[in-house]
C-alpha cells in the first residue's frame, strides 16, 4: 500500500519526517535513512513504516510535543484567567515559548538542509515553514 505524500490537514509527509527528525534525530529510523533522497520511497518498505509508526506513538515524544504546544494552547487560557496583571501573563508566556522557538529554529534549519530545492522561486516562505512545523506537532500529539 503506497503512502500518500499529503496526510490529513494538508501536511506534507516530508514536514512530518522533518519534525520527527528535529525532535528525535538519534532514533534508529534516522540512522538508516538518507533524508536528502526521496523519503517516501524509503518509508514504503515495511520495516521503515513500522519504525515510523513506533516513533509516532512514542509516549515520551508525544508528551514533549504537548509541552512544546503548551504556549499556543494556554494563550487563550492565560488571557482569560484570574491573573490580573499583564506583566505576569507576559512572564509566564515568555518562559513557555523558549522551547517552541528553539524547535522552530531547528526545524527550519533541518528543512532547508534536507528538503530545500534548488528552485528558489517555489520555495516556501518562513511563515509557511513555521505553519508546517506547527501542524506536524499537532498531528504528532493527536490534537
Amino acid at each position: 500500500m503506497p503512502i500518500p505524500k499529503k496526510l490529513l490537514l494538508e501536511i506534507d509527509l516530508s514536514s512530518l519526517i522533518c519534525s520527527l527528525y528535529t525532535l528525535s534525530e538519534t532514533n534508529q529510523l534516522f540512522k538508516k535513512l538518507d533524508l536528502k533522497n526521496d523519503i517516501v520511497t524509503y518509508i514504503n518498505y515495511k520495516d521503515y513504516f513500522h519504525e515510523l509508526y513506533q516513533l509516532l506513538n512514542n509516549t515520551s515524544l508525544r508528551r514533549f510535543v504537548f509541552k512544546l504546544l503548551k504556549p499556543i494552547l494556554n494563550n487563550t487560557y492565560l488571557k482569560n484567567s484570574s491573573i490580573k496583571t499583564q506583566d505576569n501573563i507576559n512572564i509566564i508566556y515568555k518562559e513557555e515559548t523558549v522551547l517552541l522557538q528553539k524547535y522552530l529554529k531547528k526545524f527550519k534549519h533541518n528543512y532547508y538542509y534536507y528538503y530545500q530545492n534548488e528552485n528558489f522561486e517555489n520555495s516556501p516562505t518562513e511563515k509557511e515553514i513555521n505553519l508546517s512545523a506547527l501542524k506536524s506537532l499537532f498531528l504528532i500529539v493527536g490534537i
